[in-house]
C-alpha cells in the first residue's frame, strides 16, 4: 500500500493557501503494542495525533473511533527519530470498529518523524493513499 507521507508539522498561516492549522493537537507515548488505543486527550475533536514508539516500534492494533463519524479525518505523526508506527490490517484484539482497513490487506507503517492522513469510513479507519 502506498500512503502519502506529509512533510512540516502542520502548524501556521490560517488564510488561504497557508499550512493547515490543526485545532487539537494530542501528544502520546505508546507502548510496543496497543489495542484500542485511546491516548489521554483523544477524542472525536482531535484533528492531529501525535505518537511516539516504544524503543524497537509500536505496534497500533485499534485505535478507539468513539464519536467519529464516517468520513471524518486525522493526521497521526510518529514522533520518533529512531523507531517507527505499525498498523496491521484488521487486527482481531482491537475492537472491529477501531481497526485498520488497509488497502493492501497488510501492515502500514509510519517511518520516523512521517506522518499520514486517517479517516473514519464505514466502521474502520483507513489510510490515505
Amino acid at each position: 500500500m502506498s500512503v502519502r507521507f506529509i512533510g512540516g508539522t502542520g502548524t501556521g498561516g490560517g488564510g488561504g493557501g497557508g499550512a493547515p492549522v490543526f485545532a487539537n493537537i494530542v501528544t502520546a507515548t505508546a507502548a510496543s503494542s496497543q489495542d484500542n488505543y485511546a491516548p489521554a486527550g483523544f477524542s472525536n475533536t482531535t484533528s492531529f495525533l501525535v505518537i511516539t514508539p516504544a524503543s524497537g516500534g509500536s505496534t497500533i492494533n485499534g485505535l478507539s473511533s468513539t464519536g467519529f463519524i464516517n468520513g471524518q479525518s486525522l493526521q497521526i505523526r510518529n514522533g520518533s527519530t529512531t523507531d517507527d508506527l505499525d498498523f496491521p490490517n484488521l487486527a482481531g484484539t482491537s475492537l472491529a470498529a477501531n481497526q485498520f482497513a488497509n488497502l493492501d490487506n497488510g501492515t502500514v507503517s509510519i517511518g520516523k518523524n512521517g506522518s499520514a492522513i486517517l479517516t473514519y469510513y464505514n466502521s474502520q479507519w483507513t489510510f490515505s493513499s
